[in-house]
């Protein structure tokens, strides 16, 4: 297996982590709790996956 291949397989089991009940239920919400409000404003998602959080 190639290296861009094993680089392809870790991102895709990564994207199916977001399904998870305790990613959905705890980490999402407790994560935007934290972060508050950003309505209106611009955020920027730097190195941190899919940008999955800052897509919420």
């Amino acid at each position: 297996m190639s290296a861009q291949e094993t680089y392809d397989e870790i991102g895709e089991a990564f994207e199916g982590f977001k399904g998870l009940p305790l990613v959905r239920y705890v980490e999402a919400p407790s994560f935007l709790g934290m972060v508050g409000d950003v309505s209106g404003r611009k955020v920027i998602d730097l190195a941190c996956g899919t940008g999955f959080h800052s897509a919420s």
